[in-house]
């Protein structure tokens, strides 16, 4: 997954199921996220290595953004590759 953004790091995103339920294994501490500063591919880093186990199932992604002095995150698109 890729994000494009501004001001990407540090943006978490989370995966819920079609309820928006958070999946275990996909949110909180093992949420995927940024390092990034910003731009059109963002790398979204997932403590399982990847979303492969989701495949043919139905999510929902939650990106947090974090603001930090006078930076305005923006989050434009989010690419699954």
């Amino acid at each position: 997954m890729v994000l494009n953004a501004d001001e990407a790091k540090d943006m978490r995103v989370e995966v819920a199921d079609a309820r928006f339920t958070l999946l275990h294994g996909y949110s909180g501490a093992q949420g995927g996220t940024t390092v990034a500063r910003g731009g059109l591919d963002c790398t979204v880093s997932w403590p399982r290595g990847s979303l492969a186990a989701l495949a043919g199932q139905t999510v929902r992604f939650r990106i947090h953004l974090k603001k930090e002095g006078d930076a305005t995150p923006r989050l434009y698109a989010l690419y699954l590759i």
